[in-house]
């Protein structure tokens, strides 16, 4: 038995360095490609601004920012994202002020990423090259190898949401209540849509027998930090529901505001669009085009569903899967000014565990094809579209 373990733990040490390498490598050339970037200071650097004026005693900036997305309210100037970013970068900004290493705090939360997706992997008898394939496969041959090699704003909340998320799956197949929402509450505090897989878990744990009153006590850590985001919020805007996004002057001034179901129609298009012509190619640097095409695990998702047994908790992830979708089409823009389909990486965790609860093995040959698409779609998207 404790060889047995013992050969777990190497088993796993080889596949984890396997992974790093792998994500080191391509954050590296990913530099040296686009040529513009430092990843030791940030000119999006919305988080450490607002993290040095907390340390400071001040919750507005205290000044406008015109290259940033600045939230105006009552006469001052706020940062207009989820609060959460903010949290984890208060320590770096103690050490270096706010030319904080934000690329390189992103690449670590992507490995981060795959620490867990090995660890998920392993939770459903997925070990050796086949956890590394699965692992890779999220990581680098979705769309977040796009937005993870940098650490400007608004792709920063997305990597923290996406190993936020990925952590409070593996606790929740550990039954670790506490530790799954306290960390799914870090995620939500990064990109507050995740908000709709809270069912999920909460299915998920009754299912494995746990009480209602045993749920209760497990969800008071993560109550409390919901309580930092109202209490924050109603500081700033005297909303305790209102992060800022609303004070933006491209929200103030739209028509429909920040969210709408008059949005979705176009977006959805968006979702689905495939660049053909010369003109379409050249739009998709804004609002994105197929989410299948530069995050091709959706597909190997699709077919692993289509040929698994249709259990309920299966059924209730996908459902709020699609849901979770279907909420970013209601957005004015689909993430605007990037590669891919950026909102569409925010799905990509659960998408993950999909495919691991509908597994068969054998399927990986089916899949490299579509991973090393991936790969090379995004790889390429993104030296060009940044460089």
């Amino acid at each position: 038995m404790k060889t047995g373990k013992n050969n777990l733990k190497c088993g796993f040490i080889c596949e984890f360095s396997v992974c790093v390498l792998f994500i080191a490598t391509l954050f590296a050339l990913i530099l040296c490609l686009t040529h513009n970037t430092n990843p030791f200071a940030n000119y999006y650097n919305s988080y450490s601004l607002q993290a040095e004026r907390w340390l400071s005693g001040h919750l507005d900036l205290g000044q406008d920012y015109s290259h940033l997305e600045i939230a105006k309210y009552d006469g001052k100037f706020y940062i207009s994202f989820p609060p959460f970013p903010t949290v984890v970068l208060l320590p770096f900004v103690l050490v270096s002020g706010v030319q904080t290493p934000d690329s390189i705090i992103s690449i670590i939360f992507s490995i981060i990423s795959a620490f867990f997706a090995l660890k998920i992997a392993h939770r459903f008898d997925i070990y050796g090259k086949r956890a590394v394939f699965w692992t890779l496969f999220l990581i680098a041959g979705s769309n977040l190898l796009s937005i993870m090699t940098f650490g400007w704003v608004w792709f920063m909340a997305q990597t923290m949401c996406f190993a936020f998320l990925l952590t409070s799956i593996y606790f929740m197949l550990s039954e670790k209540t506490s530790l799954c929402f306290l960390f799914w509450s870090f995620a939500v505090g990064c990109r507050p849509l995740c908000a709709v897989y809270f069912p999920f878990f909460i299915y998920y744990f009754i299912k494995s027998g746990k009480n209602i009153k045993t749920l209760v006590f497990s969800l008071l850590p993560a109550a409390f930090i919901a309580l930092f985001y109202m209490v924050l919020n109603h500081a700033r805007f005297g909303n305790p529901l209102e992060f800022g996004h609303n004070y933006l002057p491209e929200f103030l001034e739209a028509e429909q505001g920040q969210f709408s179901v008059c949005y979705m129609m176009q977006n959805i298009k968006n979702l689905f669009r495939i660049p053909f012509s010369k003109e379409a190619f050249q739009s998709i640097k804004f609002n994105g085009f197929a989410f299948y095409l530069v995050s091709p695990i959706y597909i190997a998702y699709a077919v692993l569903f289509a040929k698994s047994k249709k259990e309920p908790c299966s059924l209730l992830l996908l459902s709020l899967i699609i849901l979770n979708l279907l909420l970013l089409t209601m957005h004015k823009t689909m993430g605007g000014w990037h590669f891919g389909n950026r909102y569409t990486v925010d799905a990509l965790p659960f998408v993950y565990l999909g495919c691991m609860m509908s597994y068969k093995k054998g399927y990986e040959k089916l899949f490299i094809p579509l991973a090393v698409f991936g790969f090379v779609l995004n790889l390429l998207g993104t030296v060009w579209v940044f460089n």
